[in-house]
């Protein structure tokens, strides 16, 4: 796919997503690898530096398996106006 390198050193690629270069250098002199992609789904960084999700605790995991094996609430049936007639 035919793409176009940007004065930041980002390329542009013919479907319009965008993706930025390996490495950059944060004001401390620390090289950060960072690689992100923008298309159809969002912004999507990826890197080491970044925060991750912390685990699911035990108890919440229990109680969402233990949801997930419940069978779905029927939705409550629609009462349709009576036709009483005074």
């Amino acid at each position: 796919m035919a793409s176009l390198v940007l004065s930041d050193s980002s390329q542009l690629t013919a479907d319009g997503f965008e993706k930025l270069p390996d490495q950059i250098i944060n004001v401390s002199i620390i090289q950060i690898k960072l690689v992100y992609v923008a298309d159809e789904f969002g912004f999507q960084p990826t890197g080491d530096h970044l925060p991750v999700k912390p685990p699911t605790p035990v108890l919440i995991q229990k109680a969402l398996d233990y949801l997930a094996t419940l069978p779905s609430t029927p939705e409550p049936p629609v009462v349709s106006p009576s036709r009483r007639y005074y």
